[in-house]
């Protein structure tokens, strides 16, 4: 049978899984991330996996979902970049689009643009908005630019949407060896500001993304696996190096998409899902409706402000629409200028990593707190590869406070009411109630928390799916090949020749298909959608397509009934506007199914004293293997990679999945 691996690098752990679909045997392992080098963590989960006896010679496919690109953003790190754009807007990173995003700061601070002033030329040359030439592009002003130092190039012409003629003239004109991105390739659509800030951070990131693609290649050859590599996107689905390492800018969240997937996976049939992700540095939530994760066709990246909309970098990226804060299992706690306890942003991450890791740690942490109140055990923490120290945690909360265990309560307190309130103002934006969704609980911490969390959102049902602490890992096995295409063609709904607005669909839509044939898919599902508003309006409603022809008619019946489901209303007689058109295609998704488990003696292993709601409980503590059909808490359900806390009143059942399902009262 052949092997399926996942590979998912995360700030504090990587995790890697090795699924044979046939037998639905498996197996998983969770290592520290190593920040310098992060190929020599996977190197060591992958070496993991060939201990437990899977064959690299009968592997598939490597599916693999990276923070690579995030981290470069956020860091700075990526390499020294030009921009190139139309004469009199080199300015343009600077004056963004004029927002404040808090209008009475007066010390507003705003993200520094990737590309310095002096790294900003101007070049002759116009289009119009229709893509008329107004002014030719001069090759010869563009090869006399000063780019020495420069490592990748980023240009962004004036309505390049409508057509890339100039910006290819321009890629045409630059000296071989530098790395090239265009605006009119990697995001078409009107706006020239976030279309300019994205195709810089591609241009930023490009040749970091292909050296190290090529680096992993090569890693997991040299350990004898040869099996395709594929990369996970940010919006769902699975796409080649090539492609990746082309377009980096669409894996940026790569990681947390294929956790959505796997939390929609966990439950067939179940309409209303809330994924809920904590891993070592950061917590994330994400709406999931219909089966499918809600995606947004834009992103914010390296935020100065992580809750303030508006304070990143706008990314023309499609994306799965996620909550993301700051409040993961190294999260530092500490006291803020009131005095009141606070967790994170800022993460021990995995070195030095907690405090009871014992790697050097000082500052105490989310997972130093868990350990105190008797959340894990410290024999048994990652299959007992790791012993957690208690009394170094225990000391660590003591600078906190006189009592350890009070400040360990009252960071758990602190950490678990930052994610409720977050999962419930990101609910509030969409007009959705988090109490009737059903919560999937995933990430080496997430169990950790989910029944505090979901009790506070009025959650009742906690889905915990198999190898809950690597899902994120898992879901890339379950990830189809996928591409989107994007292209503004703005206009009036009674004006546009949709002829032609059906041939651009069409082009679109053979692009993907040629990318997805690269990565051997040959049975593909199509959807088109089209970003429409009321005239004088400045956002766009997203609107499914039908297929076939599009239809006057039909486009503004669907137009209104998306806006209505959004808005509750409508605006009869008002004229629509057409903004931007869609394609994605996808490929089949692999069939990955899950093993069937059978229970276990019933028997906990130990009992310890765990707080729930402020008091010490004699605590079960049950190893996954050996769960009965049913258990009442309290309890400690503990696996390889997490650990489920069951709290008084509730009840668990093993389903024949081997997935738990946690019922609250």
């Amino acid at each position: 049978m052949a092997w399926r691996i996942g590979v998912d690098i995360g700030g504090t752990f990587t995790d890697v899984v090795a699924v044979e679909p046939g037998s639905h045997g498996r197996v998983d392992r969770k290592v520290l991330t190593t920040p310098a080098d992060p190929i020599q963590g996977v190197v060591a989960g992958i070496r993991g996996l060939a201990a437990e006896g899977v064959d690299f010679g009968a592997a598939e496919a490597v599916v693999h979902a990276t923070t690579l690109i995030t981290n470069a953003l956020i860091e700075r790190k990526g390499v020294p970049t030009a921009l190139i754009t139309n004469a009199g807007f080199a300015d343009l990173p600077d004056i963004g689009d004029e927002g404040r995003y808090d209008l009475y700061d007066l010390a507003l601070r705003k993200p520094e643009p990737l590309v310095p002033r002096d790294h900003r030329f101007e070049v002759p040359g116009r289009l119009a908005a229709d893509g008329t030439e107004l002014a030719p592009v001069d090759p010869e002003a563009v090869k006399q630019l000063d780019l020495s130092g420069v490592e990748a190039v980023a240009v962004c012409l004036l309505h390049a949407y409508a057509g890339g003629g100039h910006e290819q003239a321009v890629r045409d004109a630059l000296p071989e060896g530098v790395d090239v991105s265009l605006s009119s390739e990697v995001a078409p659509e009107i706006r020239e500001y976030p279309r300019m800030t994205t195709a810089m951070a591609n241009a930023y990131v490009l040749p970091i993304a292909r050296r190290y693609l090529e680096r992993m290649r090569d890693a997991l050859a040299a350990e004898g696996l040869a099996a395709p590599l594929y990369i996970a996107l940010s919006h769902e689905g699975i796409t080649t190096p090539e492609d990746a390492a082309h377009f980096p800018i669409r894996i940026l969240e790569s990681g947390p998409a294929a956790g959505a997937t796997e939390a929609a996976r966990s439950m067939p049939g179940e309409e209303r899902i809330l994924s809920f992700d904590i891993g070592g540095t950061t917590a994330k939530a994400c709406y999931i409706m219909g089966g499918r994760p809600l995606i947004e066709p834009r992103f914010e990246a390296a935020r100065v402000h992580r809750h303030r909309a508006g304070s990143g970098l706008p990314m023309l990226v499609p994306v799965v629409d996620l909550i993301e804060i700051g409040a993961g299992g190294g999260s530092i706690a500490r006291r803020d200028p009131l005095g009141l306890i606070q967790a994170g942003p800022d993460s021990a991450g995995a070195d030095p990593g907690p405090v009871c890791y014992g790697r050097g740690g000082t500052e105490p942490t989310v997972t130093d707190a868990d350990l105190l109140l008797g959340y894990l055990d410290p024999e048994a923490f990652a299959a007992g590869a790791m012993r957690l120290d208690v009394d170094a945690a225990r000391a660590a909360l003591g600078s906190l406070a006189d009592d350890p265990v009070e400040a360990a309560w009252a960071v758990r307190q602190a950490v678990d009411e930052d994610m409720v309130e977050a999962t419930r103002i990101h609910a509030v934006e969409k007009g959705l109630d988090p109490a009737e969704f059903a919560m999937v609980a995933f990430g080496g911490a997430g169990p950790v928390h989910a029944a505090s969390v979901a009790a506070r959102l009025g959650v009742r049902t906690v889905l915990l799916p198999v190898g809950a602490g690597v899902a994120s890992a898992h879901g890339c096995l379950a990830q189809a090949p996928a591409f989107e295409r994007t292209r503004s063609w703005p206009g009036g709904l009674a004006e546009l020749d949709l002829g032609e607005v059906d041939r651009l669909l069409q082009a679109l839509e053979d692009d993907c298909l040629d990318r997805l044939s690269h990565a051997g898919a040959a049975e593909v599902a199509v959807e088109r959608w089209a970003t429409l508003r009321y005239a004088g309006q400045g956002t766009e409603v997203p609107v499914a397509l039908a297929e076939g022809k599009l239809d006057r008619d039909d486009l503004r019946a669907r137009f209104e009934a998306a806006y209505a489901e959004l808005f509750g209303r409508t605006a009869p007689g008002n004229p629509v506007e057409a903004v931007s058109w869609r394609v994605r295609v996808t490929g089949p998704a692999p069939e990955i199914g899950w093993p069937q488990v059978q229970p276990g003696s019933g028997e906990p292993y130990a009992e310890a004293p765990a707080v729930f709601d402020g008091d010490w409980v004699d605590t079960p503590r049950y190893r996954r293997a050996d769960l009965p059909p049913h258990l009442n808490g309290p309890a400690l359900i503990v696996d390889a990679a997490s650990t489920l806390v069951v709290p008084p009143g509730a009840r668990v059942d093993l389903l024949g999945d081997g997935s738990l399902r946690l019922m609250l009262s």
